[in-house]
């Protein structure tokens, strides 16, 4: 199952299968070079990138800044 959370909150999940590919593509966050029209207009703070799954517990103690070591 992948989750995107929003400030501590889940917002949206979906079943994935299989290993995730590895690419060499640029990875753009808040903004896209070639799609004005999704850039991001306004700050994104605390971004964090994992080599594995975090709980739901987890990403609430991020987000209420309990910073325990993860990724």
């Amino acid at each position: 199952m992948a989750t995107l959370y929003i400030d501590g909150r889940r917002d949206v999940s979906a079943a994935v299968a299989g290993p995730i590919a590895a690419n060499s593509f640029n990875l753009w966050i808040g903004w896209d070079s070639h799609r004005t029209e999704w850039a991001w207009n306004g700050r994104i703070d605390d971004v964090r990138i994992c080599s594995y799954a975090l709980s739901q517990d987890k990403v609430r103690e991020l987000y209420a800044g309990n910073e325990p070591t993860l990724c």
